[in-house]
Parts: C-alpha cells; structure tokens; sequence
C-alpha cells in the first residue's frame, strides 16, 4: 500500500472520472491509494468539490471496480440547489446524484429542517426520508422540542416540481399531537406562487357567530391568480369568497366577489367590487370601479371592509408642464337604510383642467382653471329633494411678489371665477343662472432671522387685506356649504370648497408665525392669526368655525422634541375668545413603544350636530417577540366608547400568529355594538411564508 500524506494538497483524479465532463476535486490531510490502484482513501478535512457540489467528510473511500465513493462523518453534503445535509454516513455513486445517508438532517434554503434516520436520494433530485420529523423552528438537538413539527414515516421530496409530500404524517405542537393527516402536500420554500391551501382564519363576532376560512390558491399564470375562500358560520351560515388579480405591463385588475346565504333572515347576500388602473403613457392614467353590496351588514358582519356607502367610477388624469386635468364619472349608493338614495345626488360628473400662466407683462404667476360638473338624482321631485343641476366654471387666481430693499416681502393676489348652471326639477330656478365674483387682495411680510451658536429663530409677521365687491345671489348652494380656515391656508383669497361662493366685502387678516429649531433635532413652530370682517352679507362657511360679522382668532403650534416626542394643536375662538373649534394631536415614540391621542371639537351648525371626539392609540413591544396595538375611540359628547381595538402578534422564527378582539358600534349596522374576534396562524419557511432566520444560522446557545 502506498501512502502519501499531503495537507491541503489539490489532487485531481481524473483517472477514475475520466468519462465525466469535469474532474472533480480532493483535498485531504492524508491520502491513501491501495496497491491495485482501485480505491483512494482520504481522511482528515476532506473536502471533495463536483460542479456544484460539495461534499465534506471526515473520511472518504472510492472504489472504482464498483464505482462506489462512502463516507464516513460527520458529514456536510451540498447539492449546489441551496439544500444542505448532514449525515453519519453516506454512499454515493461517482457523480453524486444517487445516494444513501443515515442519521441525517436535511435543510433547504436555510429554513425548513427534516431530519431521519435514512435519506436515499436519486437522479440528484428525488430525496426520500425515513421515520422523520420537519420543521422550519430551529433545533439544536434531538432532545429539543420544536414550537411546531410534523412528524412522518416517510417523506418525499421532489426538488425539479419543489413539492413536498408526507405520508402518514402528524402535526405536532409544542409535542403535544394536533392533527392527523394521511396525506399531506406542501410546496417547498422555493416556492413564492405554489396552488394550495392558505393560512386559515378562525373569527368570532356577535353578528356572525364563528367563522372558520380556508383559501384556496390558484396561480393562472405568471401574472394572474385566483383565491378562493369557503367560509363555515357555526350560526349555520355558509359563504364563498371569489379574489382575482391580473398583472399586466402597465396596469392591473381586481376582481372580489362574496357570496353567503345568512341564516339569520334566511337570505342570500354578497358584493362585487372590482378595480382596474391603468398608465396609458407617462402624463395619462385612467382607473376604473364598479362596487355592488346587497346590504350595510354583509360588509360589516362578514367582512374588514367599513363602508357606509358604494362607489362605481370611471376617471383619468393626466399630468403635463404646465397644466393637469382629470375628468370622472361616478356613481354612488348609500347603503344605510336611514338614508333616502333616490333624494342623493346618486350620478355626478366632475371634469377640471388647470393651466400654468407666467405672463411677461405684468409678471407674477398665474393659474387659469376650468371646470365642467353635474349632478342627478333618482327622485322627480321638484326642489331640493329632486333637483339635478349641471354648471361650468372658468377661474383665474394671480398672484406677485416682490422683495422690498428692507427684505420684507410685497404681495398682490387676485382671485376671478365666472359660472354657468342650469337646475332641472327646480321651479324656483327655471332659468340659466350666471354669476362673476372677483377678489382681490395685497399682503406684506417681513420674514427675519435670529441665529445663534447652535439654534436659530425665524419671525414672519404678515398682514393681509383681502376685497370682495358684495353681491346677492339666489343660487342654490350646493358645492361649497362648507369651509374650511386653518394656519396652512389662513392666507388664501377663497376658502370655499367650490368656486361658486366666495365670502365677500373687506376683511383684514394680520398674523405671526414663529419657527424654533434647537441643536437635538427640537423644533417648535408657532402660528397665531387674526380674521376680521370689516363688511359684506355672506358669511363664512359652514364648518369654518368663524363668526359671520365679527373678528376670529386662530392658532396653531407644533412642538417636535429629539424626533420623539410632538404635540399639534390649532384652535378658532370668537371675538370674546370662546373657543368655537379644536383639534389636539400628541405622539410619542420610543424604541419599544408608540403612542398618540387626538382630541376633536365641532360645534353645531344647520347641518350637522356638535362633534366633540377622543382617539387614542399605542403600539409597543411586549417582548422581544411580542407586539400589541390598541386603539380607542370615545364619543365625549355622548359619553361613551364608539370603537376599540387590540391587535396582537407573536412572531417566533417558524410561525407568526395575530389576534385581535374589536368592539364597533357600527357593527351590524344597528345602535348595540358588536363585538369581534379573530385569529390567524402561519408558519413560516413554507411557500411563500419567509423564515425569519438569518442565512446559515449555526448559533443554537440563545
């Protein structure tokens, strides 16, 4: 017998592969070749490399007389198709596409393990496993229990169709035996689109009693799929839910349905909602929805969706230099039963363009806009619950700045609009109806800077006046019956919703906005500002919070301190100071921990009663596996919980589950409130379920 002792010597062998398209590769701390010459023996680190394939062994033999390579362990076998196995002892043939392991252990793409007594592998890519148990959890040793398993007494595994199948398998949890399952598929964690079963969904509501949901996933094809979702209510309800997607090149379409025969009036209920978009080139897109519901319940009791209403549409856009416009047809149904539909504008049409004007004369910047609307209901009636109106509007707003020798700046704005309407079901206005309003307004602001070592102070005081000639109208006021005034906008010539109302005479409007920006990312900016209207007969919107004939105050602040903590607050009082709107917002953030409330205060107005609520809402971290959201709505003038929600998930390695228990008013549409629970688990490291464990993760001590 010959020795050689080499370390970490290259040998190519090609001797005993000379009929294979490449030579593989050893390396060995000793090697041994038998004196007839047909067997090598490696021992120590020996490292054989073919193609993609490695193998690693503490001692590998070849015979060439019965083209047969064993190994003895431990051993690491790398197939080059991203799995890995770990064995006692193996037997390949020279190319290594068959193959015998014991005391194996299996892993494929770094997340789902399967470990058995025997592995037999052939053609390099059907892989048999004997008296095994698979997991995607971590496991150290044979003595640890993972959080999930199935057990099987065989496997087989096929890497060209990436479909895994156990036979007489039994799907454990925490050890303790959860199901039985003679036959079971799963696609490999390859497999991002695989045809099968989804995660199911376990909910529970006062409505609906308990749900169980099984999706079903078809992939069409490359672009397309379909999911189908079977429902069994314990109130004896059954329902069907039907999801298409398609992808195209530059668009996309959804397809929902639902169907369900309620067992609680004993008939048949469902919804259609569908979606399609689309970008017809770089400046032009156009959107398309048709949504159907039997009913307000069947969105609410069965469904995520919180809908009061129905939309169908069909719009398109387009985005140019110098000008945008977009057009839309729509069509609503309201599908609360309090609500009359036929006395609702149910069909409107919408169409407005606006074009960029920078005119050279007289400088400044322009915006020339153009609108065409209408509107009509189902009732006949004459007047208001019956009326149908259609109009045209063309609007110009100007505006110039320039900058003074002292640094203060001098505006001029200018606000035009001109309108057409026509009313139909309207005796009191049977005629064409046009109308011209014109405003018109000149500012001054002295912006100025203090700045210091490491925080600077910015001062903008401004004063505004702002002219309207008085005007009478008898146009129905349908578009613009609210308004709205804040720090933002306090500055603007309209603040109408629709360009058909204007509030006119003289008003003045003075104000001072302060910015505070500290050296550890603190922030603080101040607004406060002053409306008075000297004359005119129209007042200001519903809604605005400002009185008609006297002078308002408003505020605004916003404090941000090191990222983490802000407080936004803005305010409308009265001459005498009464706060006649409010709106609070506090968050705070923290590594481990979010948090907010928001505070909102309407008074009562003709058309709507006072709004006085509290929202609040936290997100933090449990533990290092844990998160929880609780959300919380209260009516502060009823007196009373409107909304709660707690959303859990615990996220281990292998498997992700959520819950979530939520209390709604408006669920099942009536006074009472409904209460709903839901849970959903998914393993992870399964289809298209990720692992959450870091690439060729060894370390098992944490």
């Amino acid at each position: 017998m010959i020795k050689f002792k080499l370390l970490s010597i290259f040998i190519c062998f090609t001797f005993w592969y000379s009929s294979l398209e490449a030579a593989p590769s050893l390396i060995a701390d000793m090697i041994t070749v038998t004196e007839d010459g047909n067997t090598i023996i490696a021992k120590g680190n020996v490292e054989v490399t073919y193609k993609n394939i490695k193998v690693n062994a503490e001692e590998i033999s070849y015979n060439k007389l019965i083209d047969q390579i064993k190994a003895v362990g431990p051993i690491t076998f790398f197939d080059g198709q991203q799995s890995i196995i770990f064995a006692d002892e193996a037997i390949f043939n020279k190319q290594f596409r068959d193959a015998v392991l014991t005391g194996t252990k299996f892993i494929l793409l770094n997340s789902l393990e399967i470990t058995s007594e025997q592995i037999t592998r052939k053609n390099g890519i059907i892989n048999n496993f004997y008296d095994t148990r698979a997991s995607t959890c971590k496991v150290c040793s044979k003595s640890d229990i993972p959080l999930w398993e199935i057990r099987a007494k065989r496997i087989y595994h096929d890497e060209k169709l990436k479909q895994i199948y156990f036979y007489k398998s039994q799907f454990r949890f925490w050890g303790i035996p959860v199901a039985y399952l003679p036959l079971l598929r799963l696609p490999d964690p390859r497999v991002t689109r695989a045809k099968g079963f989804l995660t199911p969904d376990f909910n529970y509501s006062t409505s609906a009693s308990t749900q169980f949901k099984l999706p079903y996933f078809i992939p069409l094809t490359d672009h397309s799929d379909v999911i189908i979702s079977p429902t069994v209510n314990t109130n004896g309800s059954y329902s069907l839910g039907f999801d298409y997607r398609q992808l195209f090149k530059n668009s996309d379409l959804n397809i929902e349905a639902f169907g369900i025969n309620d067992s609680n009036d004993q008939a048949s209920k469902g919804y259609l909602f569908t979606n399609f978009s689309s970008q017809l080139n770089s400046k032009r897109d156009l959107r398309f929805q048709f949504q159907r519901a039997s009913n307000l319940t069947v969105l609410s009791n069965y469904t995520n969706k919180n809908k009061k209403f129905t939309e169908s549409y069909v719009e398109s856009s387009e985005i140019g230099k110098l000008y945008n416009g977009y057009f839309g047809l729509y069509e609503s149904t309201f599908l609360n039963t309090q609500a009359n539909n036929s006395n609702m504008p149910n069909l409107n049409f919408m169409s407005n363009i606006d074009y960029l004007i920078k005119p050279k004369m007289i400088g400044g910047q322009a915006i020339l806009s153009i609108s065409a609307d209408g509107y009509k209901r189902k009732s006949a009636s004459d007047g208001v619950l019956g009326r149908d109106a259609t109009s045209t509007n063309l609007t110009l707003s100007w505006q110039k700045d320039s900058l003074t020798k002292f640094g203060g700046i001098f505006g001029i704005k200018s606000f035009t609009t001109a309108g057409l309407s026509k009313y139909y079901n309207d005796s009191i206005n049977p005629n064409l109806i046009n109308q011209i309003h014109q405003i018109a307004g000149v500012e001054f602001s002295l912006p100025m800077l203090n700045k210091y070592e490491k925080t600077s102070l910015i001062y903008n005081p401004k004063i505004q006046v702002v002219y309207s000639p008085p005007y009478n109208t008898s146009e129905p006021n349908e578009i613009s019956q609210h308004s709205e005034v804040s720090s933002s906008n306090f500055f603007n010539l309209n603040h109408s919703y629709g360009s058909d109302r204007v509030v006119n005479g003289m008003h003045l409007k003075t104000g001072l906005e302060t910015s505070y920006y500290g050296s550890k990312k603190d922030q603080i900016n101040l607004f406060i500002g002053n409306f008075t209207k000297l004359n005119g007969i129209n007042s200001f919107g519903i809604g605005s919070g400002l009185e008609s004939e006297t002078s308002s105050n408003i505020g605004a602040i916003n404090v941000m301190l090191a990222n983490k903590f802000s407080f936004d607050a803005d305010f409308v009082t009265n001459s005498t100071l009464q706060v006649t709107r409010n709106n609070m917002r506090i968050s705070y953030t923290e590594k481990y921990m979010d948090f907010y409330s928001h505070f909102f205060y309407k008074p009562e107005n003709e058309n709507s009663d006072e709004r006085s609520e509290l929202n609040f809402g936290s997100e933090f971290n449990l533990t290092k596996r844990t998160n929880a959201t609780l959300s919380l709505a209260y009516d502060a003038k009823e007196n009373k919980i409107m909304q709660s929600k707690l959303l859990s998930r615990y996220k281990h390695d292998c498997m992700t589950v959520d819950f979530y228990v939520s209390r709604d008013f408006n669920s099942g549409g009536s006074g009472s409130p409904g209460v709903k629970l839901g849970l959903q688990l998914e393993l992870m490291g399964l289809g298209a379920g990720k692992s959450s464990r870091t690439l060729n993760e060894k370390n098992c001590s944490g």
